[in-house]
């Protein structure tokens, strides 16, 4: 499904020409004919996320039905369907729903609901009901019949790996977990409070043990920027960390090194093994003696390389001799894009294009190498710098 992101100014214009109109989100109940020009809203800042859908609508009696992919994915549920019975069933947290194709005959949680319209197949593709899918996980859909805009709030977001899924409560910070085809279960809590997460990457760093990095842009022109990891053992929330920041460039923080996982609010970076055991802890604001978002960007043990957010710069830092430096300072740029550097790192997170910053490669017996694109003449060139000149 292609994510159609809009600028405040269009949601602006939306939701005027909607007072305008008279129009308002009611209730879905309406009798149309099939649409493929439907947009979807979800999430708990709406403004920010449209989304077109793939597959037209069935709107049947009355009731909107939707390909069971896309109600999974808008409402954070897993997806199973036994071809020999004809039956779907979804799971979320302490939720089970399971439908027939053809039955008006469905159960949640066990108990027997009945449908208006049932499961059906249409071009090979699974529809169900939409509002019965979310009025069983406690979610209320709206309809704009006019605008041809489904409103659909979303509270959960979900992240998978090998058949283990993972759920956040946006409002809350609850963490839940669940083996595939299973309801999922409060496990823990996260410090950071998401907006607009729909969903977030999950690893299995070892047997029992899996790796949660999260990650959003909000707000206008999306520059509000929250990010998070979390560390689970066996269902046990054994260490996390979180932190916010401003701006148009990407979290470009590393996740892992050696095995081991990075933790970070973004002036302290912690490196934990498979049991949440630490292996190295790092104050990023004394490195510099600056109160600034330090993402790390590469470690082994003997070198750290930071870039200091607010201003995009790289640094370097030496673990053994804990002394650290700018790389523009250290390698042999031109007089003038050293000074071009240094100038526009004031006023960076008023640049939206990623360019000309200096970026870390690689460090090969004891050389590093880094890349930076000349703004006089936009050629890429290759620089080093041996370790021992920190």
């Amino acid at each position: 499904m292609s994510i159609l992101k809009k600028r405040i100014g269009n949601v602006v214009l939306l939701f005027t020409s909607m007072l305008m109109a008279g129009v308002f989100f009611s209730h879905v109940n309406v009798a149309d004919a099939k649409s493929s020009k439907v947009y979807v809203q979800a999430g708990v800042e709406t403004a920010d996320q449209y989304s077109k859908l793939e597959d037209p609508i069935i709107i049947q009696q009355g009731r909107i039905l939707l390909p069971i992919r896309e109600i999974s994915d808008y409402l954070s549920l897993n997806v199973s369907w036994n071809q020999k019975t004809k039956s779907a069933t979804l799971y979320g947290v302490n939720k089970e729903i399971k439908l027939t194709h053809g039955s008006k005959t469905a159960y949640v949680d066990k108990k027997k609901v009945l449908l208006d319209v049932p499961l059906q197949m249409e071009k090979g593709k699974i529809y169900v009901p939409l509002q019965f899918v979310a009025s069983s996980v406690k979610q209320k859909v709206t309809w704009d019949r006019t605008l041809k805009t489904i409103l659909i709030p979303r509270t959960y977001a979900k992240g998978t790996a090998d058949q283990m899924t993972y759920w956040i409560k946006l409002t809350t910070g609850e963490l839940f977990q669940a083996k595939t085809n299973q309801i999922g279960t409060k496990i823990g809590q996260v410090s950071k409070r998401f907006k607009t997460m729909r969903e977030f990457e999950v690893e299995k760093i070892a047997a029992g043990t899996y790796y949660l990095r999260m990650e959003e842009s909000f707000g206008m022109a999306g520059t509000s920027r929250n990010t998070g990891q979390v560390l689970v053992k066996n269902g046990k929330v054994l260490d996390e960390d979180s932190f916010s920041f401003q701006g148009y460039y990407e979290d470009t923080t590393l996740h892992k090194s050696h095995g081991n996982v990075l933790l970070t609010n973004g002036k302290q970076a912690r490196f934990l093994d498979k049991n949440g055991k630490v292996i190295a802890l790092y104050n990023l604001t004394d490195i510099m003696r600056k109160d600034e978002i330090y993402m790390v960007e590469h470690y082994n043990q003997r070198m750290l390389i930071l870039r200091e957010y607010s201003s995009q710069h790289l640094i370097v830092y030496n673990v053994q001799s804990e002394k650290a430096a700018y790389v523009h300072e250290l390698i042999t740029l031109p007089e003038r894009e050293r000074e071009y550097l240094e100038q526009a790192g004031f006023d960076r997170n008023n640049e939206m294009v990623r360019d000309h910053i200096i970026f870390f490669d690689s460090i090969i017996d004891g050389v590093m190498t880094f890349h930076y694109k000349n703004k006089s003449n936009n050629m890429v060139n290759t620089y080093t710098l041996d370790l021992s000149q920190i």
